[in-house]
């Protein structure tokens, strides 16, 4: 992990910040060495997932920390949960469950299911039925606009 930088993290277009904060959703709090070091913290087990994950999927030969490292962002990119399923806010337990249900989500067809029912529960019936984020994000762009 320590192989990227946020510059190689950033995406063209309109979220270029996207994979960042999925990461760091990952991560959760670790600004302290006692949330980061021990071998039981959170940053290093999802990073030792994450880093799994990539070898896995991109079968990277243990040792290649270098190419685990290159595919961080196309690996989290395009696992990321579909949009209607992603969390609306910042906060880090909130971005933490996203990143476990997009490995969970990805991993097999198997693991979609439950995600599924599980972000529609937490949505609940005041969502609409549109895009979560974007349905609220265009309406209030619209009385901006009209």
């Amino acid at each position: 992990m320590f192989l990227s930088s946020v510059l190689d993290l950033e995406l063209p277009g309109d979220s270029p910040w996207a994979v960042i904060d999925s990461l760091a959703g990952m991560l959760g709090p670790c600004l302290s060495a006692a949330s980061r070091v021990p071998q039981s913290s959170c940053v290093q087990l999802a990073a030792a997932s994450l880093s799994s994950s990539i070898r896995q999927c991109y079968a990277i030969a243990t040792g290649d920390d270098h190419s685990v490292a290159s595919n961080v962002r196309d690996y989290i990119h395009t696992n990321r949960l579909p949009r209607r399923f992603q969390p609306c806010g910042v906060d880090w337990t909130e971005l933490r469950v996203a990143a476990r249900d997009a490995f969970l989500y990805g991993r097999s067809a198997d693991g979609r299911r439950p995600v599924e029912q599980s972000r529609i529960f937490v949505a609940g019936p005041t969502v609409p039925a549109g895009d979560r984020c974007g349905g609220r994000e265009s309406a209030r762009a619209a009385k901006v606009r009209g």
